[in-house]
Formats: structure tokens, C-alpha cells, sequence
């Protein structure tokens, strides 16, 4: 069960994130960079910039909005292929290993 405090805390991560999405959307802002933008995109008051305003959070805590706020469309249309290419794969051993 998840604990609804951890929702809580990372739903203003998780706005910042969707926001650097919008206004990076193409090829995202760049690997382990969230931390360093995240002050430009927190809310006013936000807690994980309470101990340091210049840094946030390291991640974005939901993997796919990670992938999308580093990469962009071009990375989730990667990460969509990996995950495709896996499926096929092992669709293609298990049906491999039924039939002998």
C-alpha cells in the first residue's frame, strides 16, 4: 500500500517535472540536470529547496516522467522501442520453448 504522505511529497516533483516536460518536450533537458532546474520550476515555498534554494531533488521519482523530463519525446520513443523489442523477444523464446 502506498503511504499517501510519500504522494503527497512528490507531487510537487512531479509538477515541476510535467512543466520541464512542456518547455523541453522535444529532447528534454539533459541527463541528472533535473536537480539543477528543478528551482526554476518549484513552486514558491517548496520544501525540498528549504535546506538548499539552488538544488532539488535528484529525480523526478516516476520513471517514465524521468525519462520524458531528460530526453524528450526522443527518449520515451526509445525507451517505447526497448520496451517493445523486450515483449517481442520473450514472446518469441516462450512460444520457442512451447513448441519443443
Amino acid at each position: 500500500m502506498v503511504h499517501h504522505l510519500t504522494i503527497g511529497l512528490r507531487l510537487p516533483i512531479w509538477n515541476a517535472g510535467l512543466a520541464m516536460f512542456q518547455d523541453h518536450w522535444i529532447n528534454g533537458i539533459g541527463p541528472r540536470a533535473f536537480r539543477y532546474e528543478y528551482p526554476n520550476y518549484a513552486m514558491k515555498g517548496d520544501v525540498f529547496l528549504a535546506n538548499n534554494p539552488k538544488e532539488g531533488p535528484t529525480h523526478p521519482h516516476q520513471i517514465v516522467l524521468e525519462i520524458g523530463v531528460e530526453s524528450g519525446v526522443l527518449g520515451l520513443a526509445g525507451f517505447a522501442a526497448l520496451w517493445w523489442w523486450l515483449l517481442r523477444e520473450l514472446r518469441r523464446h516462450v512460444d520457442s520453448a512451447a513448441n519443443q
